[in-house]
């Protein structure tokens, strides 16, 4: 019995130790479990609220200011809002690479940063059509239409012996702001000692990124390079011989001429308050940007590209353009002469001032 009773003793305290190390190794266990769970909440929660930081920057970019937002033009060097007992600060900047929209969100000493790289991109209006008028549009024997929907707006029609192919009526009006090309020629009207007064004549023309003002109207005969604006209160001649450089604006305060030979690069815009003339023969590769609230005239022969506004189109035989082809409501009619081509083509263009545009988004990027 002795015996058996010293047996028992230190069974019993292995026992112990061992129920003691169970219970030690459960507690430990759950309370890192706990603390893990706790974590993982924690690190969720700041992943939420700054997906909210990236949504309310979007919805500042896409709502207009009258409707509570901020609107497209928005941008932000930093914006803390509060949000689900943490905050995120927003940031909405240009860089080389596109707009990039960024939210970091705190909460609890924990951080998260998102960023989307996005862009701007033209609206329905000047993307989605091959032709869009805002009136009654007459297309002459001969004319066709390919690759893309020919579309008036409601209450307006399409006749003529031309083959359209596909047809729809729209309900959104297409339309043009002016503001930023009446406040440029303001300057030019003005006079002043920033502005060349008198009508000029340019060969070589480098503008180095500083709009050249003119009260007066403007020949253009060379190369014209250096990315800025061109103002002429009166009518611009872009001569046969001239070279208009990238991202360069021609801003008429009249009427806008181009000659035959004359070479406009990609992303050029070609402005006038009264009417764009493209002469015969007129032979334009490199998609541009041609915008008029009132006359566009296209004589015979034309070879464009790009994205064409005017209010009153007069497009000539022969022509051919490939992009978009919009006429407004300015006039009578909009008329497309005999044996006319207009080819759909999506170009990857810059949106200019006085066009509605969107915000379009490239790509991710989380840490």
């Amino acid at each position: 019995m002795a015996k058996r009773k010293g047996f028992m003793i230190p069974m019993f305290f292995i026992l112990t130790i061992a129920l003691v190390a169970i219970v030690g190794s459960v507690t430990f266990l759950t309370t890192t479990s706990v603390r893990n769970m706790g974590s993982i909440v924690d690190n969720q929660k700041v992943l939420y609220i700054t997906e909210a930081g990236i949504n309310k920057a979007i919805w500042y970019l896409t709502t207009p200011a009258e409707e509570g937002g901020m609107g497209i033009d928005w941008r932000t060097e930093g914006a803390t809002e509060e949000f689900g007992g943490g905050s995120y600060l927003i940031k909405v900047q240009d860089t080389e690479e596109g707009l990039l929209i960024s939210a970091i969100g705190s909460y609890q000493g924990r951080s998260r940063l998102l960023e989307i790289l996005a862009g701007e991109d033209f609206t329905s209006a000047f993307s989605d059509y091959a032709l869009l008028s805002d009136k009654d549009m007459t297309l002459a024997e001969g004319t066709s239409v390919e690759g893309g929907v020919v579309a008036v707006t409601e209450g307006n029609s399409v006749s003529g012996d031309g083959v359209t192919g596909d047809e729809m009526t729209v309900l959104e009006k297409p339309s043009i702001d002016t503001s930023y090309y009446d406040n440029q020629l303001a300057v030019s009207e003005g006079g002043g000692e920033n502005v060349a007064s008198g009508d000029q004549s340019y060969g070589d023309l480098n503008l180095s990124g500083a709009p050249l003002y003119v009260n007066g109207s403007i020949i253009l005969s060379g190369n014209v390079t250096g990315q800025s604006d061109i103002v002429a209160s009166g009518d611009i001649h872009i001569e046969g011989s001239a070279v208009i450089d990238r991202r360069t604006r021609i801003i008429s305060g009249n009427n806008l001429y181009i000659e035959q030979g004359a070479k406009i690069k990609k992303d050029s815009v070609l402005y006038a308050e009264e009417s764009v003339n493209i002469g015969s023969n007129v032979v334009n590769g490199d998609p541009v940007i041609i915008l008029t609230p009132k006359n566009l005239n296209i004589a015979s022969d034309a070879s464009l590209a790009g994205k064409i506004y005017g209010g009153q189109l007069d497009i000539g035989t022969n022509t051919t353009i490939t992009g978009t082809v919009i006429g407004g409501d300015y006039g009578d009619s909009n008329t497309i002469a005999d044996s006319a081509n207009i080819i759909y083509e999506k170009f990857d263009q810059e949106v200019p001032p006085g066009i509605d545009k969107k915000v379009t988004f490239k790509k991710w990027k989380t840490r």
